[in-house]
């Protein structure tokens, strides 16, 4: 019987060759910007956008040439930005948490959705301060992309205390969302789906190319939405939630 060849000494590549690694393209494209002093600017976002756009090859396309099989970016809330586009954002004063949820397109099942949402917002003693359409142009999603594209909304939510301490009700909440969801929309609960929910971060992620995401995301093109820090990422996983919880106990 031949032996197996010994491990490669050599990380994360299938050859002891450090070579081999320069040829490795199976993978998933993932990056990280951040303004080392903690200002905000809108430069930072474009360059995690155009760091995103430079990953088209990490990622696919469906059957239809067009849709992508996923791209998003995770980034600082940002607030000033939201306070002037969203009255809510504006009055709020306490601290506050901000989701951006994937909603049912059905009017009555959005409404439920939101109805359950709050209920459970009030449950953890967490105030719901109010619900954000987001603008987005559907036009630029492929066939396949907008057969599925959910309605999208932003959701602002008030606690009572800060850092960690909101963090984990703001986990609690939308655990407990998604157990309502499968008891209350039942085979339509996957038409409901948290995409953030966090007082520090928030994600804007699709079914889209790389390079699409802003064309669809109208707020990812406004000069005012100034960031210090963003993840990009390119391909079905969709900035995975570990590296949400890692990027917050970065920045706690």
């Amino acid at each position: 019987m031949s032996q197996l060849p010994p491990s490669p000494n050599w990380p994360y590549c299938d050859s002891s060759a450090p070579n081999s690694i320069s040829g490795e393209k199976d993978a998933c494209g993932v990056g990280f910007l951040a303004q080392i002093q903690g200002k905000q600017s809108n430069w930072v976002l474009k360059q995690a956008l155009r760091g995103l756009s430079c990953m088209e090859h990490r990622g696919g396309c469906g059957g239809d040439n067009d849709s992508g099989d996923g791209a998003g970016i995770l980034c600082e809330i940002p607030w000033n930005y939201l306070q002037t586009v969203w009255e809510a954002a504006k009055t709020s004063k306490g601290p506050t948490g901000l989701g951006m949820l994937f909603m049912p397109h059905e009017p009555e099942l959005r409404d439920q959705a939101r109805q359950f949402c709050e209920q459970e917002a009030n449950a953890l003693g967490l105030k719901s301060k109010g619900w954000r359409s987001v603008p987005v142009d559907s036009s630029v999603l492929g066939p396949l992309a907008l057969k599925t594209a959910p309605f999208i909304e932003q959701w602002l939510v008030e606690g009572s205390i800060n850092g960690k301490g909101l963090e984990a009700e703001l986990f609690r909440l939308r655990r407990r969302i998604g157990d309502r969801a499968r008891n209350i929309l039942g085979i339509n609960s996957h038409k409901l789906y948290l995409a953030s929910l966090s007082s520090r971060t928030v994600v804007y992620k699709g079914m889209v190319r790389s390079e699409v995401l802003s064309a669809f995301y109208s707020d990812l093109r406004d000069p005012g939405f100034e960031i210090s820090f963003a993840v990009y990422h390119h391909d079905l996983a969709l900035i995975p939630s570990h590296v949400g919880l890692l990027l917050n106990q970065c920045v706690s």
